[in-house]
């Protein structure tokens, strides 16, 4: 049992390959979508939309391209995943991005309005299973040893 729970975390150990990044629409812009450029991902191999914002993404080597579902207003913040391929790697650091409306360049997005971390990952619905079946079975190997109490 306890193989099995030390296997399934350590699965899900394997996500530390797994980026958030949370950008905000500066003052005075309107974009309709976004291009980040990323450093040390080794490749983004994959991208995931947290957001109702995001009607479209993609990545493309080190860019993740975002298409919003319509003009977005100043302040407002934007959440996706992606994947990197460099295991071991430093951080995964932003290093340029464009607010563009209609393909037309509103401007640079700034290093401010980008926060960027790794996602850690939790234990998941199978490491929470296993660990409730762990304290099931140890609680009933406890109770079944117990000595009767003498008065």
């Amino acid at each position: 049992m306890v193989a099995l729970l030390c296997g399934a975390l350590a699965t899900s150990a394997s996500a530390n390959f797994k980026w958030e990044v949370t950008i905000t629409v500066p003052p005075d812009t309107l974009p309709d979508d976004a291009h980040l450029i990323f450093q040390n991902t080794g490749g983004i191999k994959g991208v995931e939309s947290k957001d109702a914002n995001i009607l479209n993404i993609s990545a493309n080597g080190n860019q993740v391209d975002l298409t919003f579902v319509g003009k977005l207003d100043p302040g407002t913040q934007v959440t996706f995943n992606f994947w990197r391929n460099a295991s071991g790697a430093p951080p995964v650091l932003f290093n340029s991005g464009t607010w563009t409306n209609n393909e037309v360049v509103l401007g640079p997005i700034s290093p401010t309005s980008v926060v960027i971390g790794p996602k850690v990952p939790g234990m998941g619905t199978l490491g929470l299973v296993l660990l409730s079946l762990l304290t099931l079975g140890s609680g009933a190997c406890i109770l079944g040893r117990r000595r009767t109490a003498t008065a």
